[in-house]
C-alpha cells in the first residue's frame, strides 16, 4: 500500500492537464456522456472515467487523466509485488527486493507506461487487470488457495470490458492458477462451477454496450442493440477486416522492426537481455508463472503483427509484452543475485544498486517524455478555429477527430461545428449522431446517396452549399475527392494528413480549394511555441508525427498553388519538428532539385532513405536524382 500511495502521488503530479493525442479525445468524450467509443467499446474504462468526473477536482479531462494515473500506479505496484512473490522462496527478502526494484525502475521509465498513465487510454486498465490476475494466480499456485483462483477468473471475465490484450493476459493468469494448483487441493465440479460463474459475472460489464446503445448517447460509434452488431464490435471485426492480408512480406518486416523498437525503448537493454533468460534463471517455484508470461508475450506479439498492426504505428500495442518481459527480467535477476548471495553476500547490496541503475539508464533515448502541457489541445484549436460557422469537418486522423470532438461536445468550444470521421460516413448511425442534429437535410442526403464512402463523400460535397464543408485531406488516394482531378505534384507519405481544405462547387476544381495553411504553419507561435526554437526532442513522439504531417500537408498545398518558397518553409518546419520525417525530406529534395541544387537534393534524399529504408517513394526519388546527376555530369553516386 505504501508503494501504491507513492506511485499515486507521482502519477497525480505528472497527469496531463489537457486532452492527449490519438484516441484520448474520443475516449474522454465517450466516457463523459457514457457513450460508445470505437471497438471494442471498453465499457469498464467508460464507467470508471465517468465516475471520476464526479470528483470536485479540476475539470473533466484532468479527472479522467487522474483516473489513468491511479490505475497505472496500482498496476505497477502489483507487478512489483509479483516479482517479489515469484522470487522470495529460497532467498532472502533483500534479493527479491533488489530484483523488484530494478523491474519497477525499468517500468517507471517506459515511454508507453508514462503515456498511458498520464492521459485517457484503455491500456492502464489492461495493465491493472492483468497485474491483479497474475498476482492472484501466483498466490493460488503457492498456497493452493482457490479463493485466488476465483479472483483470477473474475478478472478474466471483467477483462472483456477493456481490451482484447487484457482478455489474453487474464486468461493466461486464470489458466496458470488452475494448472499450478491442480493435483493439490481440489474441489472438483464445485470449483469449476464457481469459476464459470465468476467469469460470467465479470463479463456482465459488457451489458453496458447494448444498454447505452438503446439510450442513444451523444457520442455513439455504432448501434449495438442487436446481438450480431454487438459481437462484431466486441471482436473488432472492422479492425480485423481493415488489415486482412497486410501481414506479409515488406509490411510484416516493417511492423516487426517497429514493434521491436517500441519494446526496446520501453524495457531497456538490461530487461531485453535478462527477460528471455527467465526460463533458465528464474526460481523453479515460479516456472508456472514464467510459462504464463511467456505465453502472454507470444499472444500479444501475434495480435500486434497480424490483427492490429495500426497499433504499432500509434504505439498502442505491445505494452503487455514490455511489462511481461520486465517481470521476467526481474525473476532472472533474482536468480543471478541468489548466486551472488551465496558466494559473496557482502557484495549483494552494491550489485543490486548497480543493476537498478543499469535498468534505469541502459535504454535507448528514442522517445521524449509524454506532454504535460496543452500542446495537443492548442494544435486542434488552431486547426479548426478558422472554419466558418455551422461548418462540417470531415476528419481522418484520430488526433483531430478525438480532440475536436472533446472540445466541441464536452468543453463547448465551437459547438456549431460538426466533427465527422470520414471513414464512418458509410455508417448511418454515425451520420445521424454527428450530423443529424445540426444538418438533418445533409444527413438524409448522405444516407440516400448509397452505401460506399466514396458516394457519400461526393454527395456531401454536392449538397454543402449553405455552410462550409472541410476536408482533412488524407493520402494521395483521397486527393482526387478533395481536389478534383488535380493533385499536388509532390510525393506524399502514405499516412500524411494535410490540413483542412474547404471544398466548394462539388470539389471538382482544385482552384476552389482554400487551405488554412497559415494557421497550421504558425500554430506554435500562436500558442507561445516558436518552431524555429523548438527542437523535436522537446515534443512527445505522437506530437512530433502529428505536427510534422500537418506541416507536410501545408507544404504540399502551397507547392500546388505555386508558392514554392512558402512550401520550403513548411517542409523545413516539418523536419525541425521531426528530424527523421522521410516524406518532408523527400519533398525538400524534389524542390531543391527543381531549383537546380542537385547535390543538396541528393543529400536530402539520402537522409530520407536512411530515415525510412522501406519507404518506396523515397528510394525512387533518390534513384531518379542519382540518375539525373549522372546524366548531367554532376558526379552523383550511382
Amino acid at each position: 500500500m505504501g508503494l501504491f500511495g507513492l506511485l499515486s502521488v507521482l502519477g497525480a503530479l505528472v497527469a496531463a492537464p489537457g486532452v492527449g493525442l490519438r484516441d484520448a479525445g474520443e475516449l474522454a468524450s465517450a466516457a463523459f456522456f457514457l457513450g460508445i467509443p470505437h471497438p471494442t467499446g471498453f465499457p469498464l474504462t467508460m464507467i470508471v472515467g465517468r465516475a471520476m468526473c464526479l470528483l470536485p477536482i479540476g475539470d473533466a479531462i484532468l479527472r479522467m487523466n487522474l483516473a489513468s494515473s491511479l490505475v497505472m500506479a496500482g498496476a505497477l505496484a502489483l507487478l512489483f509485488r509479483l516479482v517479489i512473490e515469484c522470487t522470495v522462496r529460497g532467498r532472502t527478502m533483500r534479493t527479491s527486493l533488489w530484483s523488484g526494484a530494478a523491474a519497477l525502475c525499468a517500468m517507471l521509465l517506459s515511454p508507453s507506461v508514462a503515456w498511458f498513465g498520464t492521459s485517457v487510454e484503455v491500456y492502464a486498465y489492461v495493465a491493472l487487470l492483468v497485474a491483479v490476475a497474475m498476482n492472484a494466480a501466483q498466490v493460488a499456485i503457492r498456497d493452493s488457495d482457490h479463493r485466488f483462483t476465483l479472483l483470477a477468473m473474475f478478472c478474466a471475465g471483467l477483462s472483456m470490458g477493456t481490451h482484447v490484450s487484457a482478455v489474453a493476459g487474464c486468461g493466461a493468469a486464470a489458466v496458470a492458477a488452475i494448472a499450478g494448483a491442480s493435483g493439490r487441493r481440489s474441489h472438483g465440479a464445485g470449483l469449476g462451477a464457481a469459476c464459470a460463474g465468476l467469469v460470467l459475472a465479470g463479463s456482465l460489464v459488457i451489458a453496458y454496450l447494448p444498454l447505452r446503445s438503446m439510450a442513444h448517447p451523444l457520442v455513439m460509434w455504432d448501434d449495438l442493440s442487436s446481438p450480431g452488431a454487438l459481437f462484431d464490435h466486441l471482436s473488432g471485426a472492422r479492425i480485423r477486416e481493415a488489415f486482412t492480408g497486410r501481414a506479409g512480406g515488406v509490411a510484416l518486416a516493417h511492423d516487426l522492426m517497429s514493434l521491436g523498437r517500441i519494446i526496446g525503448s520501453d524495457t531497456g537493454a538490461l530487461v531485453f537481455v535478462l527477460g528471455p533468460c527467465a526460463p533458465f534463471l528464474a526460481p523453479r517455484s515460479s516456472r508456472v508463472m514464467v510459462a504464463s508470461l511467456v505465453s502472454l508475450i507470444v499472444i500479444d506479439t501475434v495480435y500486434c503483427l497480424f490483427v492490429n498492426p495500426m497499433g504499432i504505428v500509434d504505439r498502442q500495442v505491445g505494452i503487455l509484452t514490455a511489462l511481461s518481459l520486465t517481470c521476467l527480467a526481474g525473476m532472472s535477476l533474482a536468480g543471478l543475485l541468489g548466486l551472488l548471495e551465496r558466494s559473496a553476500p557482502r557484495m549483494l547490496g552494491a550489485s543490486g544498486a548497480t543493476l537498478v541503475m543499469i535498468a534505469a539508464l541502459a535504454r535507448p533515448s528514442l522517445d521524449p517524455a509524454p506532454p504535460c502541457d496543452r500542446i495537443p489541445e492548442l494544435w486542434a484549436k488552431a486547426t479548426i478555429e478558422g472554419v466558418t460557422p455551422r461548418a462540417v469537418v470531415l476528419c481522418t486522423s484520430d488526433d483531430l477527430c478525438g480532440l475536436s470532438l472533446f472540445m466541441g461536445r464536452v468543453e463547448g468550444r465551437r459547438p456549431d461545428v460538426s466533427i465527422v470521421p470520414r471513414q464512418h460516413l458509410w455508417n448511418d448511425v454515425s451520420v445521424t449522431q454527428n450530423l443529424g442534429r445540426a444538418h438533418p437535410a445533409l444527413a438524409k442526403e448522405i444516407m440516400a446517396a448509397g452505401t460506399t464512402q466514396s458516394l457519400r463523400l461526393h454527395s456531401a460535397a454536392r449538397e454543402a452549399r449553405v455552410f462550409g464543408l472541410f476536408w482533412e485531406v488524407g493520402d494521395g488516394a483521397e486527393l482526387v475527392t478533395a481536389f478534383g482531378r488535380g493533385r499536388p505534384p509532390l510525393v506524399q507519405g502514405a499516412t500524411a494528413h494535410p490540413p483542412l481544405a474547404l471544398v466548394a462547387g462539388g470539389g471538382t476544381d482544385p482552384k476552389t480549394a482554400r487551405v488554412h495553411a497559415r494557421t497550421i504553419l504558425h500554430w506554435m507561435i500562436l500558442s507561445g511555441h516558436d518552431p524555429a526554437r523548438t527542437s523535436g526532442t522537446d515534443l512527445h513522439f505522437a506530437t512530433q508525427r502529428t505536427l510534422a504531417r500537418d506541416l507536410l500537408g501545408a507544404g504540399l498545398i502551397l507547392a500546388n498553388d505555386g508558392l514554392e518558397e512558402q512550401a520550403l518553409e513548411a517542409f523545413w518546419l516539418a523536419v525541425a519538428v521531426k528530424r527523421d520525417y522521410a516524406p518532408a525530406l523527400t519533398n525538400l529534395a524534389i524542390l531543391e532539385a527543381s531549383a537546380g541544387n542537385l547535390d543538396r537534393a541528393i543529400a536530402l534524399a539520402r537522409e530520407a532513405v536512411k530515415a525510412d529504408p522501406l519507404r518506396e517513394k523515397s528510394a525512387r526519388t533518390l534513384a531518379r536524382l542519382l540518375e539525373q546527376a549522372g546524366l548531367s555530369g554532376t558526379g552523383g553516386d550511382p
